[in-house]
């Protein structure tokens, strides 16, 4: 009986050790496979660590005896299920996991209002009021083709023209974080402004992305209306998804008719990214000579039909589908087929990614920094295109008269442990700095409050709150008084 115990103690641990090495080489095979992806320093801490560990098991399975293969393999199998606990935890933490904080912020918006956009807007024609949603600058972008599956970059294509705002002198249907849907009266050129805040002198334009258009506060909670407290003349040229690219085009069409005394140009992690579908289409990329304008301002009522028939020929088309769904008697079973197929393949991913034990290799660091960097900051010529945009827009600025500031937005990773997104924040300003351009760090100020995840909304990722927008301003109301 115990010669039987001892025998099958012995092939157990020979088992865990085979299986050890296996999985080791097939590693080994993987990475170097994938080398040519990775950054030299990440493949020689990695090679280096399976090579060792890879090493210890061979020695283990032929030298040591049966009790210290013993101590091995059950240290091993602990040490796994150790690892799998810890991942599940991360994997079930809004604070490490990110696509988990978005779905609870999404389900949390939901509970206080459970309508869609669509239905929203329905319920506001039904009361006789006429809502429109906001047009993102981004959706014309990238390559233009006339064959483009794109059909919003081929509608733009086909009538020359890249509106940068939405329909004008209408109630504006944003977005919802907090449990409302956020709205405001577009001003006459599109953008989130009280017609009223038009004057001669202009003090402060604010360009910039969500942020900047006041996502997802109510009207009057934005960085600009916070601004305009302070007494200033100030006016919200911000748009969401609108890159360096789109807000130098912002910039050239709008802001410089007005020639405010402080042009405010906010940052937040994406927008170069942003810039590098940008740099794609043929007519932003003609904002980066000196004299080239669609002449937007004064082109509102073309922007306006342009669309408003966008808009309706998208309605017609999920209509359609809609109707067409619902005609075929099969079209249930084929979507809950394509369901499960969708669900296998994303079953596989997820099982995949659970043993890579990315979670916990963020938690330690353990990521490869070539790829870490966010805002493709890895793409040397996107990076060199950010910084000829940054520096026409100080010197087009500064051709007035007017004073040029970069405002950069922390967002809610970087009080969290997704420190991935703080990789490139140094090299950014840097860059700025190197323009002689002066920074307003938002996070200066965020950082130092008792809880900074508190001013976005249910402490996910999300824009900010009305307290945080007002804190911001409040920061930047310091600057320039300190600067007059």
């Amino acid at each position: 009986m115990i010669n039987l115990e001892n025998k099958l103690l012995k092939q157990f641990n020979n088992f865990i050790i085979v299986s050890a090495i296996v999985t080791n080489f097939l590693l080994f095979l993987l990475f170097l496979y994938r080398v040519p992806a990775h950054s030299f320093l990440f493949n020689l801490f990695f090679l280096s660590i399976i090579i060792v560990i890879l090493l210890f098991y061979i020695f283990t399975i032929f030298y040591l005896n049966t009790e210290w293969k013993a101590v091995i393999s059950i240290s091993s199998i602990t040490i796994i299920i150790s690892l799998i606990i810890v991942e599940i935890l991360l994997i079930n933490s809004t604070f490490f996991n990110r696509g988990l904080a978005l779905k609870k912020s999404q389900e949390n918006a939901k509970l206080y209002e459970p309508r869609s956009k669509l239905e929203y807007m329905k319920d506001l024609t039904s009361q006789g009021l006429d809502p429109v949603p906001i047009f993102p600058p981004s959706i014309w972008r990238g390559k233009q083709d006339f064959k483009s599956e794109n059909d919003a970059v081929r509608y733009s294509l086909e009538n020359n023209i890249y509106p940068l705002s939405g329909i004008s002198n209408k109630l504006t249907v944003n977005c919802n974080e907090s449990g409302y849907w956020a709205e405001y009266e577009s001003d006459k050129y599109g953008f989130n402004n009280p017609n009223y805040a038009y004057k001669k002198n202009i003090d402060i334009i604010s360009i910039g992305d969500s942020f900047v258009q006041g996502a997802c506060v109510k009207m009057d909670e934005d960085v600009t209306s916070h601004l305009r407290k302070f007494n200033y003349t100030s006016l919200n040229y911000g748009y969401a998804g609108s890159g360096p690219l789109i807000e130098l085009a912002i910039l050239k069409e709008y802001a410089s008719i007005y020639k405010p005394k402080n042009l405010l140009w906010f940052y937040f992690r994406g927008d170069v990214e942003d810039l590098f579908s940008e740099l794609k289409n043929e007519i932003l990329i003609k904002y980066l000579n000196n004299d080239y304008s669609q002449n937007l301002i004064n082109r509102q009522d073309e922007i306006d039909n342009f669309l408003s028939k966008y808009l309706d020929k998208r309605i017609s088309a999920v209509d359609i589908m809609v109707k067409e769904f619902k005609k075929k008697k099969e079209a249930k079973f084929l979507k809950s087929q394509l369901i499960i197929q969708d669900n296998i393949h994303g079953k596989f991913l997820e099982i995949l990614f659970f043993f890579k034990f990315t979670n916990i290799r963020n938690l330690l660091n353990l990521y490869d920094n070539k790829y870490s960097c966010v805002d493709y900051f890895c793409a040397e010529e996107t990076k060199n295109d950010f910084s000829k945009i940054l520096l026409k827009a100080k010197e087009t600025t500064e051709s007035w008269g007017g004073n040029f500031y970069f405002i950069y937005l922390p967002s809610w990773e970087e009080y969290t442990n997704n420190k991935p997104f703080l990789q490139n924040k140094k090299e950014l300003i840097n860059i700025v700095k190197s323009l002689d351009i002066q920074v307003v760090d938002f996070n200066d100020v965020l950082s130092n409050q008792e809880n900074p995840l508190s001013y976005f909304p249910f402490e996910l990722p999300n824009h900010y709150t009305n307290e945080g927008y007002a804190l911001l301003a409040n920061q930047i109301n310091e600057t320039l008084k300190n600067n007059n």
